[in-house]
């Protein structure tokens, strides 16, 4: 198969730097930061890190972090160097990152440190650029991420509550923290290493000092021993009244324009310390069917420079944001949104998109934007006299893919699929699993036309009558109820429910996925319970795949089904997953899940990492929930990020079949 292989240069003309009288303090626009290459972390060599009256302080001297945020399972591990790199061409000094607890111990007692969840190799490559580290292990870490980085697990402790004093929750927490603390602390820099701040909890809103308290108190019981910190957003100031203690080091997250007002409250509620930078937002994250993204460059560096000027640490969110593969993704819920202004009922859900590409410096798949020449501009400009930032690597090279005809399907449910029968179908977690879909299926009688509903959906039901696509119910549009036809025969009803991701925020992240009762069948008046079920469990894990068995030809196929095809490449690269001729559904590569896709936008295409390819063979597999009538797929060079479905053909078909 002919493919197509180009090269991005990453080297875009730098933007000019805007003035702002706003932030001028003085002649500051030919202030220079120091590079000393003696306080860069170097492998074994001990450091003393502290902070005094108002500065962070290495080896007894003025300390300023200028980091960013980048998120080691959010990046294959192989790119991880190339994003260092990155971060330092830029001209920082520290990167950040999140350790998500869900990725970690996916079973309770079961730890995992290898592959994506390598935090150890991430400190070491980042010490061998030349960077410092700020680690962030939670256990609550918010990120867009399932659960804000919660197991789902902790679920089955029925009426748990999160981010309390909760003894289930303190005991796994408890168990989590010292299990990073054997990966990490060794890598702390009072022991040679390039850790030099730890963060403890994350953005806590809550009056529970207690908790706080005794979460302090785990991370010092697990070793860590390098300044502890805490992060805020200052809108208001109310967080820093809430949760300020005098034993954590404050930060305040904000975003553009909002420097020196932030750090005035930081200052109003803590008037001694670092004037220090948690998160400065470069830009957003986006919701399916919801406009992409964009923050604007200019007042960004135009914060940056003021907090460079005025000897503050900042920390940007984020540097590369990454993906979200596989079932990552999380979602948020409010009271009212511009979507649907009128909710005043259950809190409105929207699922995050799979790219979390943030519109940051360093693009999803690592090239340097405009955004980051005019930062790596901004730093260069600030350099000592004869300083000079590393070169902007190399860029990873792209490929383009033709088109991969899906023309491999099979059933959802295998028949070796074993049901679990039931007269109270529950959530998937009730069956000891945590993400994928789960199928209930049931017998509707010969009888009139009815309503079939449901308590709530989490967080899509495709309803299907004899194997034909009769409904949908959708958690994002509040439709938890669907019109069967009359029928002159007993017919099969299954309601295949697909879960989108738990929140990441809130009481709203103890989030069970599948059906919440009650079910109900409602005709000429009367309300039945549905009573004879059978329970479908489809974790969608590499287990569940090995087992599907694919054919060729089977069209008669409705509703949701795995499609597969093939394609062959002679040479690999970096590419974008065009899935605009599907519906809805998640794609694999080689067995790699690269994430949800969803025809409403605005992301349209998926990003495939080249290191996920080989010469020869290649497999696509999409598990597609609803009907497509041409199901092909590309890889492209470019991502498609901004791009909302509004044409009428397709939002006509969406409301037809959720009636």
């Amino acid at each position: 198969m002919h493919i197509k292989i180009s090269f991005a240069l990453g080297c875009i003309a730098a933007l000019s730097l805007l003035n702002s009288a706003e932030y001028a303090h003085g002649d500051t626009s030919q202030r220079q930061v120091q590079r000393d290459p003696a306080i860069e972390p170097a492998e074994g060599l001990e450091h003393t890190f502290d902070v005094s009256e108002n500065t962070f302080r290495l080896n007894g001297q003025p300390f300023y972090y200028h980091a960013t945020e980048i998120h080691p399972n959010r990046i294959p591990p192989q790119y991880w160097r190339h994003r260092l790199k990155m971060v330092k061409a830029m001209g920082l000094n520290t990167v950040s990152f999140y350790i998500f607890w869900n990725q970690v111990e996916t079973r309770p007692g079961e730890f995992n440190f290898e592959g994506f969840n390598d935090y150890a190799k991430f400190c070491r490559l980042a010490q061998d650029e030349g960077l410092w580290v700020i680690i962030r292990p939670g256990p609550y870490v918010c990120s867009e991420w399932e659960m804000g980085g919660h197991p789902w697990w902790l679920l089955q402790h029925e009426g748990i509550q999160l981010r309390t004093t909760d003894p289930h929750y303190m005991a796994a927490s408890e168990r989590y923290l010292k299990a990073v603390a054997r990966e990490l602390a060794p890598l702390q820099v009072t022991q040679g290493g390039p850790i030099i701040l730890c963060q403890v909890e994350n953005e806590f809103p809550y009056r529970d000092q207690p908790y706080l308290k005794a979460m302090r108190q785990l991370y010092l019981d697990a070793g860590f021993e390098v300044p502890l910190i805490s992060c805020n957003p200052t809108k208001g100031g109310q967080r820093f009244i809430d949760s300020y203690r005098d034993d954590l080091i404050q930060t305040v997250n904000f975003g553009s324009r909002k420097a020196a007002e932030s750090f005035e409250i930081l200052r109003k509620f803590k008037p001694t310390g670092p004037y220090a930078n948690g998160e400065y937002y470069v830009s957003g994250f986006d919701f399916w069917g919801e406009s992409h993204k964009t923050g604007a460059t200019d007042l960004r560096v135009n914060d940056m420079a003021y907090m460079i000027d005025n000897d503050h640490s900042f920390c940007l969110y984020m540097g590369c944001g990454g993906t979200n593969f596989g079932f990552t993704a999380g979602s948020y819920t409010a009271k009212e949104t511009a979507e649907y202004p009128n909710d005043k009922g259950d809190d409105a859900y929207r699922p995050d998109t799979t790219s979390y590409d943030f519109d940051a410096p360093i693009s999803e798949s690592g090239l340097a934007t405009k955004k980051f020449m005019a930062f790596r501009e901004l730093f260069e400009s600030r350099l000592a006299e004869g300083a000079q930032l590393p070169p902007i690597p190399t860029a990873i090279p792209t490929l383009s893919i033709p088109e991969v005809v899906l023309n491999e399907t099979a059933h959802i449910i295998d028949p070796e699929n074993q049901a679990i029968r039931t007269h109270d179908p529950k959530t998937m977690e009730f069956y000891d699993q945590g993400y994928g879909s789960i199928v209930y299926r049931t017998t509707l009688p010969a009888g009139p036309a009815g309503v079939l509903s449901a308590a709530s959906v989490r967080d899509f039901a495709y309803v299907l009558l004899d194997g034909q696509p009769s409904g949908i119910m959708d958690r994002r549009r509040r439709i938890y109820q669907v019109e069967i036809p009359a029928r002159p025969r007993a017919m099969t009803l299954d309601l295949v429910v697909e879960s989108m991701g738990r929140p990441n925020w809130g009481v709203q992240m103890i989030d069970y996925k599948g059906l919440v009762s009650p079910i109900k069948w409602t005709s000429d008046g009367t309300e039945n319970k549905l009573q004879e079920w059978e329970i479908f469990l489809l974790p969608l894990d590499d287990v569940h795949l090995s087992k599907i068995k694919f054919s060729k030809g089977d069209s008669n196929i409705k509703g949701p089904v795995f499609r597969r095809g093939y394609f062959n490449l002679d040479q690999t690269g970096d590419t974008f997953i065009d899935t605009r001729n599907l519906g809805k559904g998640m794609l694999w590569v080689n067995g790699y899940n690269l994430g949800r896709y969803w025809k409403i936008g605005p992301q349209q295409t998926l990003y495939c990492p080249g290191v996920w390819l080989k010469n020869g063979r290649n497999e696509v597999v999409v598990l597609e929930y609803l009907e497509t009538e041409n199901p092909v797929v590309q890889g492209l060079e470019e991502p498609i990020l901004s791009k909302l479905r509004t044409d009428l053909d397709f939002s006509q078909k969406l409301k037809k079949t959720s009636r």
